[in-house]
This record gives C-alpha cells, structure tokens and sequence, in this order.
C-alpha cells in the first residue's frame, strides 16, 4: 500500500497498517527550511519548483504533498489586489483591494485568473509533479473558501456589515467568490492536483455565529464542492479556530476530511463526524510545533492519535499552517508518531 493509497483508504474509514500524517499547505514552512521567501518559490521556474516541492516533501514524509503551498492570495492579485511577499518566512498580505462596492464585481473578468503569469507558472509546476510521483502520492491544492475571500476582498468588517445588514447583497458576494474559488481550484485539478482543500478562517467559531456559518458560509463550501471536475478524489475543508458548534452541519459541506484546530476535542469530534466524515488534526502549531520540544510534540501526537486513530478516518496534523520557524525536528517527531500507532483495527 503505497502512500495514496493509504491516504484514501484511511478517509473511507478503512483500516490501514499505519495512520496517514499531513501539513496544511506548509508554504511558509517549507520555504523557510532553505530560506527563501514566497516570491522566491513563485518565481521559480515550473521544473525547479516541481523540484523544490518533491524534495521538501522527502524530507518531511508526509502522506500528501501541497502544489502552489501557501499561494492563495495569487487569486487575489489576479483579479486585481495589490499583495506583498516581503520577508523570508512570512505569508503573502494583501496591501490594498479594489473592492469598496458589490457593484465592482459586475467588471471583473475571471479570465484573469488563468491568464495570471504566476498561477500559469504554478499550474506547469503542478503538471510535473503529478507526472513525477502522482502514481505514489496524493497532490493537494489549498484556496481560501468564499466566506473567508469575501472577507478578504471587502475587508472583514466591511463584509461582515453587509452580512448582518443584508443578506441579499451578501449572497451575491458570496456567489461570486464561490466562483473565483472553484475556477482556481478547478485549475489546479485539472492539472493533477486530486486533494482540494478549502481554507475558511473567518468562518470560525470564534468569529461568526453557527447561525451565520449554516446560511452564509455553508452553501457556498458546498457549492465549490459539488461542481468541482472529476480528477478529484478528497474534498477537505479546515476551520480555524473553535468549530465544535457546527461539527454536525460539516457531512452538508460535501467533504471528505474536516480538519480541526487544537481548540476542538478530537474525542468529540470523531464521535460527531464517525463514518461520514474523516478528521484531522489537531495539534497546536504554535504551543506545541513551534514552540514545544521534540519530546512534547510526540507526547501529544500521540494522545492525538489514541484520541481519534482507532476505527479509521483520521489523520493526524497541525491544527493549521505551521508557523515559519517550527524546527524540523518537531514535525519529524509528529510523523513518527503517526507511523509507530497501532492501529487496533488492523
């Protein structure tokens, strides 16, 4: 059983020999570890990005490896934002957005995404590597949810107003973000990516209602979900944050695997979503694999996996991108610890 074949085994609550171990995204990190910055990965060429990607992941073994990590704002850029990529080890920031009224939308082109320079480039790189190691490996494409891009584009408060004021105007929004995402993650897909992911920060416990996340939030992730092309193969949605509130509504998002934050028991969690849903997380990234020892990271891996390893459907990562500076040795010492649980149901 190669790597992709355990990976999706284990999201069909099938028993595997050993649990299946992920970063989320992991740009930043992955950059940091030879000190190079965002940008300095985007201009790459495709065959020295392929190069850098398929090597960054031999070193950390992990069961998925991430084309175009950490990128998400590229979107952005190409619909005409203004981002940075100013420091080593730092994640792109938007500068400034063109997006004051709902009525802007009405003169954006999504052409613009494929006829971006860097996401072309990205897609080339995707392409390599899905033909370099796309027999043995899953490849996963990682973009912001269109909750979390409207908050992006309108600025968090700024859309959250409209939210709450109306709902009309809200859903317009939210349907046209909807649409950037899966153009981009369709994009990617179709060029050998087979995990999508979409990332909902502001979709958060800790920042909107689940009233608001059942109405605004998730027919949207569905949406992307529903219409995304065949090449697909897992569909994963990961929300910062406290989500324990919403974990029942997460089988209507259409995704394979719910990723979870430290804030949320796994025991809980796994009880919630058993047999409809795979889990994965959820260890703190910045108490525990930034700022934890070897020995602490292991120590909490493994509750991790007792918690929520037996019965299948889990997988074992970081409750959300890593922080640039976590040593190596500590996300060794969690995929150790993923290989050496013994599965009971094996």
């Amino acid at each position: 059983m190669n790597k992709k074949e355990l990976f999706l085994s284990a999201t069909k609550y099938e028993a595997t020999p050993r649990l299946p171990v992920m970063l989320l995204s992991s740009g930043v990190w992955e950059v940091w570890q030879s000190k190079m910055s965002l940008q300095d990965l985007i201009n790459l060429s495709p065959s020295e990005n392929a190069e850098f990607i398929i090597k960054a992941n031999q070193i950390e073994n992990m069961d998925v490896i991430w084309t175009a990590p950490g990128c998400n704002n590229l979107l952005l850029k190409a619909i005409g934002s203004d981002i940075s990529f100013d420091k080593v080890g730092s994640p792109s920031e938007i500068v400034s957005s063109h997006f004051n009224s709902v009525e802007i939308i009405e003169k954006i082109n999504m052409d613009a995404i494929e006829n971006s320079r860097e996401i072309f480039s990205l897609l080339e790189a995707t392409r390599k590597i899905s033909q370099e190691v796309g027999d043995e490996i899953l490849i996963g494409i990682s973009q912001w949810g269109a909750f979390t891009l409207a908050g992006l584009l309108f600025g968090l408060s700024g859309f959250l107003k409209i939210c709450m004021k109306d709902k009309i105007a809200a859903r317009y929004v939210l349907d046209f973000t909807s649409k950037l995402a899966h153009k981009y993650l369709n994009l990617f897909s179709q060029a050998g990516a087979e995990l999508i992911s979409q990332s909902e920060p502001t979709s958060s416990g800790d920042m909107i209602s689940p009233q608001m996340f059942r109405s605004l939030a998730l027919p949207y992730i569905n949406m992307v979900n529903t219409d995304i092309c065949g090449n697909v193969k897992v569909k994963m949605l990961h929300i910062c944050g406290n989500t324990t509130k919403i974990l029942d509504n997460i089988p209507d998002a259409g995704v394979d695997i719910f990723s979870v934050d430290y804030k949320v028991d796994l025991t809980e969690a796994k009880k919630a979503l058993a047999g409809k849903v795979a889990l994965a997380g959820n260890l703190n990234p910045v108490g525990i694999l930034l700022e934890g020892t070897a020995e602490n990271v292991k120590k909490k891996a493994e509750e991790s996996c007792i918690a929520a390893g037996n019965g299948g459907g889990f997988i074992l990562m970081p409750g959300c991108d890593l922080p640039a500076a976590a040593p190596l040795e500590n996300v060794r010492s969690m995929v150790e610890a993923a290989y050496n649980y013994m599965n009971d149901d094996v």
